[in-house]
């Protein structure tokens, strides 16, 4: 059940959209009244928002939707897919009505598509004025604009074909221009998403198409507008990795990113986080401000947040950064002021983890230690880290008999581990493996501390890269 697409959709909602699908299942519109349908919803909604009763199996909501039939995986199939579908007509409909700019001006262009076919002039002008304030309104650098602007202007030209007597030139430069700039924006932006992928697997090949565009938006004089500027400026980044590309365009998306739409600024925002990540991974200690400063960014502008609410991993990185920059307050105040607002069922373990984090970096160590041991904690991931994070403590308290024993308690818990992948039984394994041969190097001895670098060398991936590397540093000092 908990695989499902219906239970993985009912996660999504809130308890506010819970109450509007409940209506929209009631309506004589859309179902027949008192439906299959709306009593499986019935019975769902009662486990919101996790699902995960133990007794929430389809034979169990079978025999509650046909007490008097034999069970039939086939029949409870087909009632879920239909509340999916009529879930899916309900998420329509609710999109439709929000009241954002690019719900406002789909309404209006398929009224005037309606009016148009309807041959309904007056209609149709009364529906351009609306659509004309729209755009006046909006956020005129971004994409959308000169893509609906495009699609008004050719619904318009369409109708002056229609109606008009042959006398009264129509002219389309403007739709053109819009067109144009529309196909050229999501060109750049397909480029930025092509590049980035790229770098993540290592196989970089460059798009000739893109490189064609560039003597275009020369040529006419395009870089006037905000969101060509901006996507133009990311590629560049991306395809040459230079300082100079990079802060050229986080300079040009500090200054024009209120005039783009939350989606576009938020991708615009995540390419430089994910390049700046990326130098990290790099060694680029510089970076760790620069990615700093990104977050910071997206965190005023309010980019960083889905409905309002902040992802494990952003808030992780976020409160990495911090620690990594000594801003211990900020970073815990931070971390506090988000504790209900994390995107997870795991809430608890992932505000707990963090605060214990900050915690061992201010070297209030009891505090952490405390918060750990009595977290039980129910995601896996954030278990294995409180595991590491505790091995580190006691490797700081100087804890040796203790130490050992975490060492070789933390070998058996990855080894048992049957749904942790190989990447990260060796990223874990190797930190034990370097950690244990650390621990009987003698601070300052030479040799020791040269094979143990080579080890280092040997290994090269392991995870608390960071923290291990400084170890090593102070043994050497």
């Amino acid at each position: 059940m908990q695989d499902s697409k219906l239970i993985q959709i009912l996660q999504t909602f809130t308890e506010k959209d819970l109450k509007q699908l409940d209506t929209f299942l009631q309506s004589p519109f859309f179902v027949e009244k008192n439906s299959k349908e709306w009593q499986l919803f019935t019975l769902l909604k009662k486990y919101h928002p996790t699902y995960s009763h133990r007794k929430l199996t389809k034979e169990w909501l079978f025999q509650s939707l046909f007490p008097k039939n034999a069970y039939k995986a086939l029949k409870i199939n087909q009632v879920m897919s239909n509340l999916v579908k009529l879930m899916e007509q309900f998420i329509y409909h609710y999109q439709l009505k929000q009241n954002n700019y690019t719900a406002q001006v789909n309404k209006h262009l398929a009224l005037i598509e309606y009016y148009i076919e309807k041959e309904q002039v007056k209609w149709v002008e009364a529906q351009k004025r609306t659509l004309t304030k729209l755009q006046k309104d909006s956020q005129q650098s971004s994409t959308d604009f000169h893509y609906y602007q495009y699609q008004i202007e050719t619904k318009l030209a369409r109708l002056n074909s229609q109606v008009s007597d042959r006398k009264k030139q129509v002219t389309l430069d403007s739709t053109i221009y819009h067109f144009s700039v529309y196909h050229i924006l999501n060109m750049l932006s397909l480029g930025c998403m092509h590049y980035t992928n790229q770098k993540s697997f290592g196989n970089i090949t460059p798009i000739p198409l893109i490189q064609e565009i560039f003597p275009i938006i020369d040529k006419h004089d395009l870089e006037t507008i905000p969101a060509v500027k901006v996507h133009k400026a990311a590629v560049l980044m991306l395809q040459e990795e230079t300082e100079k590309h990079y802060q050229n365009f986080k300079a040009l998306l500090q200054e024009n990113l209120g005039l783009f739409p939350y989606i576009e600024a938020r991708n615009l925002l995540t390419i430089a986080t994910n390049y700046a990540l990326g130098q990290l991974l790099k060694g680029n200690k510089d970076y760790y401000l620069e990615t700093f400063e990104l977050y910071e960014l997206s965190i005023q502008s309010k980019t960083i947040y889905r409905d309002g609410k902040i992802r494990p991993s952003d808030l992780k990185n976020i409160i990495t950064l911090g620690l990594w920059l000594k801003k211990y307050d900020w970073t815990e105040q931070f971390l506090k002021s988000h504790k209900n607002k994390i995107l997870s069922e795991h809430q608890s373990d992932i505000y707990n983890y963090n605060l214990a984090n900050i915690f061992f970096h201010q070297q209030t160590y009891e505090a952490a230690l405390d918060l750990l041991r009595f977290t039980k904690f129910e995601d896996f991931f954030y278990e294995l880290g409180a595991k590491r994070l505790e091995i580190k403590i006691m490797y700081e308290l100087k804890e040796d008999i203790v130490l050992d024993s975490k060492l070789n308690a933390f070998k058996v818990f990855i080894f048992r581990n049957k749904s942790l992948s190989q990447e990260y039984k060796t990223l874990n394994n190797n930190f034990v493996r370097l950690l244990s041969r650390m621990i009987k190097v003698t601070p300052g001895n030479t040799k020791q501390i040269e094979r143990l670098k080579k080890s280092f060398d040997e290994l090269q991936t392991f995870s608390e890269l960071n923290w291990l590397k400084l170890k090593l540093e102070e043994l050497s000092n």
